[in-house]
């Protein structure tokens, strides 16, 4: 928990030491969330701030600026995991194991189900049945903890609603890649 609440501290001191260009600064705080984000496991957030350590101690500040995005999606990622992985504790210890696991069982086959709907919808060209599957699917999302999800089924529905037409295909592309992690995470969280 400490780190979590940390962790928004240590990705602002990074970015103030960036534009300060206090490569010191930024090294270590880089160094420490490293360490930290490793010793929870988060090895792509551990990954990123190493790397940006790294670049730093070579004095390449501008380098450094360009790793800033991906430092807050790896810090998102973690957050949704973390989270994710507090919803599930909760539920197993409120089911018990058997039934929890039943319920994961549910939980991954109505997320694939609703992705798998939104998929069609698209390739149809069916964006008004498209905005209501992610009005569904951010309930869903929402309600299992995928808060990245969540998040980006909203944008989704708001897209769709405010152009009327599909949205465009990075647009698409991103909404996959969360949705893609979503289902990973929750295809990956032990049953028993």
């Amino acid at each position: 928990r400490q780190f979590l609440k940390l962790l928004p501290e240590r990705i602002a001191a990074i970015r103030q030491a960036v534009e300060q260009q206090q490569v010191e600064i930024l090294a270590r705080v880089a160094h420490g969330l490293h360490g930290g984000a490793a010793q929870l496991g988060a090895l792509s957030l551990a990954r990123c701030a190493s790397s940006m350590e790294e670049i730093a101690r070579r004095g390449q500040l501008r380098e450094v600026v360009e790793w800033l995005p991906r430092l807050d999606e790896e810090a998102d990622h973690f957050r949704e995991a973390l989270q994710l992985e507090q919803r599930l504790f909760g539920f197993r210890q409120d089911l018990g194991d058997e039934p929890f696991g039943r319920f994961l069982t549910m939980a991954r086959a109505s997320l694939s189900a609703m992705l798998e709907r939104i998929a069609v919808e698209k390739a149809a060209g069916m964006h008004r049945r498209l905005a209501e599957t992610a009005r569904e699917l951010s309930g869903l999302a929402g309600s299992y903890g995928l808060v990245g999800l969540e998040r980006s089924a909203i944008g989704l529905e708001e897209s769709v609603v405010r152009t009327q037409a599909m949205p465009d295909a990075v647009f698409l592309r991103k909404f996959e890649e969360v949705a893609e992690r979503a289902r990973r995470m929750l295809q990956e969280y032990p049953a028993g």
